[in-house]
């Protein structure tokens, strides 16, 4: 899942969500919400943004659970030479009710150390959660991470709002 930072632009707030049922306690019930258990709603126009994510030449699937009408874009960059490299779009109409996943695949070109991230919504309200960008197995490509103990090929931008 996908915590927001950097840019935002327009109304963007994040509504706490339980991920799993609440949990009887001895002084009531306590909502079991995880780190990042959060959802995004934007506003008509609004936008929401990551920065810098590390990542290397490949193909990888983007994956989100969406609300209402969003456009999104990738652009890839040679982050020491300062150069862009690329760039993927596309366009979402969200379920009417209830949140719909959408999974696209994105190509980041030779020469690729960052990229960034951008969802704009263009309906009235639109709802994002669980945005994750996976390494594509076989497609040679490894994402960048910080922890080196791990193998799990997710890259999970963290944006704040």
């Amino acid at each position: 899942m996908l915590r927001l930072r950097g840019a935002t632009t327009g109304v963007v707030t994040y509504q706490q969500i339980s991920e799993t049922p609440p949990a009887l306690t001895a002084n009531g019930l306590a909502p079991q919400i995880a780190a990042n258990a959060q959802i995004a709603i934007l506003a008509l126009s609004a936008t929401m943004t990551q920065g810098d994510i590390e990542l290397t030449a490949g193909t990888y699937e983007f994956s989100f659970w969406a609300k209402g009408d969003l456009t999104w874009r990738f652009t890839f960059d040679d982050s020491p030479n300062g150069m862009q490299l690329g760039v993927a779009t596309g366009s979402t109409t969200g379920s009417p009710i209830g949140l719909t996943q959408f999974t696209e695949r994105v190509t980041a070109p030779a020469g690729t150390t960052v990229c960034d991230l951008c969802f704009t919504a263009t309906s009235a309200s639109a709802l994002i959660d669980l945005v994750s960008l996976v390494a594509i197995p076989g497609a040679e490509c490894e994402p960048v991470t910080t922890d080196t103990a791990t193998t799990d090929p997710t890259v999970i931008p963290n944006f704040t709002g």
